[in-house]
């Protein structure tokens, strides 16, 4: 059942070890395949020897918008999902503040950030409204990134509100004066 959710599902489906197989059994499977699910890209293999262009390459049928440092995918349901990495702490009251502007369009936001005030990274999940914001648990991610689920979310508009909440390092410089003290 696992394995056809996921054939239901797949992209692309590579065939692989067909040299242990004739001509024949091989375009069998292919069909079954086809009619389990009829979008999907197969590929066919031998020692899972498939050029990286080919499976990379995308129909014209499935397209991804890159959304600043993120991607955005379209559902069925007209929901769209971006993912993004953070290399900023935020501010977690203007974080909360500026997702309950987003309450009715952002469905669900999860994933770790750097949390002003914090020392290590936090697990945050935004649903219906409600933010929260605790400790990772075992290990700690290796960077800092969300996944935002949303519908009829204006992205660019979204992202630059997220970029508000960042919290700005401080500028570590000394101040300078004009005055300068000479020996006499």
């Amino acid at each position: 059942m696992w394995a056809e959710q996921h054939l239901h599902h797949a992209d692309t489906i590579i065939l692989n070890k067909l040299d242990q197989m004739d001509s024949a059994h091989t375009d069998r499977v292919e069909q079954q395949i086809r009619a389990a699910n009829p979008t999907a890209r197969v590929l066919r293999a031998v020692l899972a020897d498939v050029q990286v262009p080919r499976l990379l390459a995308r129909s014209t049928s499935f397209r991804k918008t890159v959304i600043a440092d993120g991607a955005s995918k379209d559902s069925a349901a007209g929901y769209r999902s971006g993912s993004f990495r953070i290399t900023l702490p935020v501010d977690p009251v203007r974080l909360e503040a500026w997702l309950r502007r987003y309450a009715r369009s952002v469905v669900r936001l999860k994933g770790f950030l750097l949390v002003a005030g914090l020392a290590e990274c936090q697990k945050v999940q935004w649903s219906m409204g409600s933010l929260s914001i605790t400790p990772c648990v075992g290990t700690a991610p290796s960077q800092a990134r969300i996944v935002v689920i949303g519908r009829r979310v204006p992205w660019q508009r979204f992202l630059e509100g997220l970029e508000r909440c960042l919290v700005q390092p401080r500028r570590k410089t000394k101040q300078w004066s004009r005055a300068t003290r000479r020996k006499p």
